[in-house]
Order: C-alpha cells, then structure tokens, then sequence
C-alpha cells in the first residue's frame, strides 16, 4: 500500500460545554460553550504533531464527573438527522469521486454575555432559518462545526445530488439566510467560492460521515 504521512495538532480543554439539538428539516447537535473555546484555542497554538493542554490538567477529573446527557434531548422520529441530499446520496450508494460544486461557508457568533437559554434560541433560528432557505433552493447544508466564539455552517450546491445552476442556487439561499437572519437581529457573516472538490463518504465501519474536501473548499 502507498504511504501517507499525516501531520496532526491537538487541543484538550476541561471544562462546561452546552449542547443544542436544534433543526426544524434535521437536527443537529452544535456544541458551545467556554471549555470549546479554550481547545480550539490550544489547539490552534499547537504546533504539527503536538498535543496542547488549555489548562493544567486536573488529576480530579475522572469517570464520574461525565454527565450522561442523553435523557436532555427529545429526539424526534418524524425528524431526520442528517440532510434529505446526504441521505439520497448515502442511500443511492454514493461514491467518492471529484466534481464541480459551489462551497459556502456560513459563520455565526454567540454573545458570550448573553445566558445559555438565548444563545440557543439564536442558534435555533439561525438554523431553521438555513435549512428552510436550503429545502427552498435543493442546497445541502453539510455540517455544523465549532469555531471561537460561535459556530461554522458548510452549505455545498452540486454535491452530493447536481440539479444545475448550482451558483445561481447558492446564492440565492445565503442572500435569503442573511436576510432573514437580519430582520431577527441575528449576525452572520457568508463566504462563497466554486470549484472542483474531492466528496464522498470517508470514516470507518463505526462511524462515517459524507465530506468535502479541496482547494476549492479551503
């Protein structure tokens, strides 16, 4: 088998974390809160091949302090859990392979003053807002991943299902998200670019998952 060298950066953080399962088309678990913005932090002074503590780590820290979150959340039956394209595509037994798509990238700050109860109301209307606006122009909303201070949305048109027009798609549905993410005094800042990029399904047998990849995406 071909060799391939992969350099990795890691961040550990102790600490409180919230958790919202919002969605109205899906639901997505998004992951906040102070401990998150400590890793990210260390993580992002890490250097390649090296493991970077936020704080000391406290020999206090064992089992017992993990909380089982499961019975917070309600999951609902009648909603799915990931987006309808992804599940298409997942079902229709989508293969990696490369092709032209247009990649957004959909950004959102939390008030770090503002109490839990409100950034999760933000955050669920930012994301019934994103998803509604996606089911209205066939946009695949990807994931939803932590960055400092808020969150990070991936909106892709032409993958992983193409239906034509895919900018003319895309930008139509971050112009209605920024919109009506507006009129509810909710800021979000949108970088869109084209290009071909690498998509598929990549994990293993325990979990997998469908990405992008690309000079087109980063």
């Amino acid at each position: 088998r071909e060799r391939v060298d992969v350099e990795m950066s890691v961040g550990i953080a102790t600490g409180e974390i919230w958790l919202h399962l919002v969605g109205v088309v899906h639901q997505v678990l998004v992951v906040t809160g102070p401990a998150v913005d400590r890793c990210l932090e260390a993580e992002s002074a890490a250097g390649a091949g090296e493991i970077r503590f936020a704080q000391t780590p406290s020999a206090d820290l064992v089992v017992d302090d993990v909380v089982d979150v499961r019975e917070q959340f309600s999951v609902r039956s009648d909603v799915a859990l990931l987006d309808p394209q992804v599940i298409a595509a997942v079902e229709a037994g989508a293969l990696p392979e490369h092709r032209r798509a247009v990649i957004a990238f959909l950004s959102m700050d939390l008030d770090r003053d503002a109490s839990r109860s409100a950034n999760h109301h933000r955050l669920a209307t930012m994301m019934r807002i994103v998803q509604l606006a996606c089911r209205e122009t066939e946009v695949c909303l990807l994931n939803c991943d932590v960055r400092v201070g808020g969150v990070k949305l991936t909106l892709a048109a032409g993958v992983p299902l193409t239906t034509g027009d895919d900018a003319d798609r895309m930008l139509l549905c971050v112009t209605r998200i920024v919109e009506a993410c507006g009129v509810c005094d909710i800021a979000v800042q949108v970088g869109v670019n084209e290009g071909r990029v690498y998509s598929g399904p990549v994990g293993s047998e325990q979990r997998r998952s469908f990405t992008i990849m690309g000079d087109a995406v980063n």
